[in-house]
């Protein structure tokens, strides 16, 4: 039975999305009953509306992501190793952060003039010390946790110019 559709803000994914491209975020933790559906109406393209019993055929690109390692949730039964090969047609990795690249206070500096035009508000800004903390962090959350960071320094701090005394009481 091919995949009933499910509905989005009233509309139908599979549908509107008819020649464009669907991305599934966090692919890995769907529900094994929707990876069967999912799998089905990605081999045979079609699926059934809500409320209809009409197939209805949709030629769709999709793109898939998870902050996991597939093959080790399907190693633990929660993920279909034939949808994992579906999906898995040009596999990019994304690596986290590393430490002391210099993306890190490109984008902590896109995301403060974001979240100061969004607030309404003066961009914030690191100071040297408070750069060297960026640089030599981590990152095990990537890029959404620097810009949650970044958010969070943007709305709270009263200060603008950005320490590393800051971000350590932050941290702590």
């Amino acid at each position: 039975m091919p995949l009933r559709e499910q509905q989005i803000a009233g509309k139908v994914i599979f549908e509107v999305a008819d020649g464009g491209t669907i991305f599934l975020d966090e692919v890995a933790e769907l529900p094994l009953s929707t990876q069967v559906r999912l799998l089905r109406v990605l081999e045979t393209g079609e699926f059934i509306r809500v409320g209809s019993s009409r197939v209805q055929k949709t030629n769709v690109r999709v793109i898939a992501a998870s902050n996991v390692d597939v093959t080790v949730v399907i190693d633990n039964g929660k993920f279909r190793e034939d949808l994992f090969y579906r999906l898995n047609t040009v596999p990019i990795t994304v690596h986290r952060l590393r430490i002391g690249e210099r993306i890190s206070c490109f984008f902590s500096g896109k995301f403060a003039v974001d979240f100061a035009e969004k607030y309404r508000m003066p961009s914030i800004r690191l100071n040297k010390d408070a750069q060297a903390i960026l640089l030599n962090y981590s990152w095990p959350g990537n890029v959404r946790q620097l810009k949650n960071i970044t958010e969070q320094i943007s709305i709270i701090e009263s200060e603008r110019e950005i320490t590393a005394e800051t971000l350590k009481e932050l941290s702590a």
